[in-house]
């Protein structure tokens, strides 16, 4: 997907989608987007389309309608799978309101599943970890952290344990019982890859020295958590590639071998102070923009 169109890999060709030209795409997975639309009522409403991939021709599964704003951020997770998971947005009720809340959107059927307290607009937001059965949220500042469930149940812990800013499973993402045993009581013992960084660039992974490159620590210490929100496993297991911020696609990407424990550039000869920066990454594929070319990599 290009915006609101879609791009033939093989032809360079592009095509409206389906959800017409004035329509950008919140593109969460290979498998599906989420689109949302404003009406012209008032007061307005929101309607959000569920789209399948579909082998290329994408169908609708659902749509939705919603009372207020609904904004689906392409920086938060999508906890469980894409049919019968969630991904979370910021709802505001009233346009004018000073502040909005944190819901889950069922995929299933554009429900929406639990929500979090109504933070102010210009309020940090924290972090909202994504698990293979629902959330994380560990609040700026704060000694606790609290989970959210794909079903709405609700708990809260303190932050007493590990400070790691990765947490990689054997397969797939880890639980939220995972988790929390690791930012409660520092049980890591589940992850097959632990990065900790108690200094802008001096890491550890998996319990040895781990320098990340300078691209990935100009903003200093990513904390707990902080490389959670943009990680992908290659498929043969031993290659990591980490997006430090988010997955804001201007950041630079780091290429991480998992068994030697170092960094591997992506490109040959001098990086800039940047790195480079990749607009997909998944296990089998990374897409990066080197200068004015678009190169391709794959594990090996």
């Amino acid at each position: 997907m290009l915006g609101s169109q879609l791009l033939d890999p093989a032809t360079g060709a592009l095509s409206d989608g389906p959800w017409g030209s004035w329509v950008s795409p919140r593109v969460l997975s290979d498998d599906f987007a989420l689109t949302c639309t404003r009406s012209s009522f008032t007061p307005p409403r929101f309607t959000c389309s569920y789209w399948d991939w579909n082998g290329g021709a994408p169908a609708q599964r659902w749509t939705q309608e919603y009372d207020g704003e609904l904004s689906v951020p392409t920086y938060q997770g999508l906890a469980g799978a894409t049919d019968k998971g969630a991904v979370l947005a910021e709802l505001k009720t009233d346009l004018a309101a000073t502040e909005v809340l944190i819901v889950a959107v069922s995929l299933e059927d554009g429900s929406l599943l639990a929500e979090w307290p109504a933070v102010a607009i210009n309020q940090s937001r924290g972090r909202y970890i994504e698990a293979a059965d629902g959330w994380i949220h560990v609040a700026p500042e704060s000694a606790e952290a609290s989970t959210v469930s794909l079903t709405g149940e609700r708990t809260s812990f303190p932050l007493t344990g590990s400070n790691a800013a990765l947490l990689v499973a054997e397969k797939g993402k880890p639980t939220i019982e995972q988790f929390r045993a690791a930012y409660e009581t520092g049980d890591v013992s589940w992850a097959r890859v632990v990065i900790d960084c108690p200094s802008s660039r001096q890491c550890s992974l998996n319990g040895n020295p781990f320098l990340l490159p300078k691209h990935m620590a100009y903003r200093g210490d990513p904390g707990r958590a902080g490389y959670q929100l943009a990680w992908s496993m290659s498929s043969d297991g031993r290659s990591l590639f980490m997006r430090p911020h988010g997955l804001d696609i201007r950041r630079a990407v780091c290429l991480v071998d998992i068994p030697g424990g170092k960094d591997i550039p992506l490109t040959e000869g001098s990086l800039t102070s940047r790195g480079t920066v990749a607009p997909l990454m998944r296990d089998d594929l990374v897409i990066a923009i080197e200068g004015s070319s678009l190169v391709g990599y794959r594990p090996r």
